[in-house]
């Protein structure tokens, strides 16, 4: 039970998995109002510490707790109407490490938790869960690749994204191009369709046949038409949206065989249509040297023209990064399976995990 309004106060979570109502724990009652729940939870007007010490734990709850930030770890002067000084984030480390269930605690990185909470790593225990989910992707007839960038310690680092069936995995490295894909080492050992934005270390991979993401496709055709109102864009964009919805509905998400030769039909003889639309490139200016400049609509068409031959059908340490991939990678590989995140967690802590499917 959390509410983004609600900092500086400590929130407990308790009983996710027993036939009774959570409990929502804080000091300032104002914060109960911007609570917006679906089930039952027992709103609690009191000091975090004595109801935890007080609770008559069974095992098998889950505490989630929000403290104030150290005061070293703030970047503003503003001051919690219940603040805590050192030594009562050391009350709380020394209450929260007694306690005979799961905790989960919210802050930033500092020594004092760093020192006092060394074994409480869900990156850690996480690590056998990410191996096994590797091995079950590399299984998957079709997954989809991508990467973005993220702000570690002041310097761009690329997140790798790879997502099949109900699995989706996060990876942090350096680099952005094949480099960092080939020290990840699931596109050289995978033998399936890989699905992208056509970036050009994606197409080096040739064991592996290729889809171009329809929602990448979506998002440029989009543009091209909003800027440029091609009618090959047009229809083009209305071809994959109808296409997704109609997959969409159905149970085993894909096309028959006639609809996949009809859709293919269709895409070629709109691509065809744009390369008649598209006004000729200017021609190269003598004695100026590299690529002639093209437009958006033309770069974007020759990606699309390209499927036709080649395709078938800021975080302050390097450590908490990798951690955050690795335990976002988790929790929404569970939600897929239809787990509440909390629950997820509860299922990794208590050893559970290779128990729910096989994760």
């Amino acid at each position: 039970m959390s509410s983004r309004r609600a900092k500086g106060r400590i929130v407990a979570l308790c009983n996710p998995w027993r036939n009774a109502e959570d409990s929502g724990i804080d000091k300032q009652d104002v914060y109960f109002n911007f609570c917006k729940i679906p089930y039952p939870v027992q709103l609690i007007q009191d000091c975090a510490h004595r109801f935890l010490a007080e609770y008559d734990h069974q095992g098998r709850e889950l505490i989630y707790c929000d403290p104030p930030y150290l005061w070293h770890m703030r970047t503003s002067k503003r001051r919690y109407r219940f603040d805590y000084r050192e030594q009562d984030h050391i009350d709380l480390l020394t209450l929260l490490t007694g306690l005979p269930c799961n905790v989960m605690l919210s802050g930033y990185p500092s020594r004092l938790y760093d020192e006092w909470l060394s074994e409480w790593q869900l990156y850690s225990i996480l690590e056998v869960w990410e191996q096994t989910a590797i091995e079950q992707l590399l299984g998957q007839p079709t997954i989809h690749v991508d990467e973005t960038s993220l702000r570690v310690d002041k310097k761009k680092q690329g997140i790798h994204v790879y997502s099949g069936g109900e699995i989706t995995l996060k990876f942090l490295h350096p680099k952005r191009g094949k480099e960092a894909i080939e020290a990840i080492g699931i596109l050289p050992r995978y033998g399936g369709v890989i699905v992208h934005d056509c970036w050009s270390p994606y197409l080096s991979y040739d064991h592996c046949d290729h889809g171009l993401c329809g929602s990448h496709l979506v998002r440029e055709l989009t543009f091209i038409a909003d800027t440029n109102g091609y009618a090959w864009a047009v229809a083009m964009k209305r071809l994959l949206q109808k296409t997704c919805a109609t997959v969409s509905q159905r149970k085993n998400k894909c096309l028959t065989p006639i609809e996949y030769r009809g859709l293919g039909r269709r895409y070629r003889n709109l691509s065809t249509r744009g390369e008649r639309e598209l006004p000729p490139i200017p021609p190269r200016q003598n004695g100026k040297r590299g690529r002639i400049a093209k437009s958006d609509a033309h770069n974007l068409w020759e990606r699309m023209s390209k499927v036709k031959q080649k395709f078938s059908g800021c975080f302050q340490t390097e450590r908490y990064a990798k951690a955050y991939c690795r335990i976002s990678s988790y929790l929404q590989s569970m939600a897929n399976k239809g787990y509440n995140p909390l629950v997820a967690i509860q299922i990794a802590l208590s050893g559970d995990i290779y128990a729910e499917g096989g994760e």
